[in-house]
């Protein structure tokens, strides 16, 4: 288990040193966070793009397989239409 901490008017999070070697943090590098909704997200700078707080497979599992929006093609030809 890691402990907050705090170091003069800050939170601190020291991190077991089998964990830094095997996300290859070194000291004094600069790093991205991300905050999400109930977590965080810590990488090295630059390297990728920022991530949304949005997962595909978490939209994915709301979807009911049925389109809200009305289709196109679910309403009769009117005129002389191209489709």
């Amino acid at each position: 288990m890691i402990t907050v901490e705090k170091l003069d008017n800050q939170l601190i999070i020291r991190l077991p040193p089998q964990i830094a070697r095997q996300v290859r943090f070194k000291s004094g590098m600069k790093l991205d966070i991300d905050v999400l909704v109930d977590q965080i997200q810590i990488r090295p700078a630059g390297t990728g793009r920022r991530r949304s707080q949005y997962r595909l497979s978490d939209l994915l599992k709301k979807w009911n397989g049925q389109s809200p929006h009305k289709r196109a093609f679910d309403v009769p030809l009117i005129g002389r239409e191209l489709i």
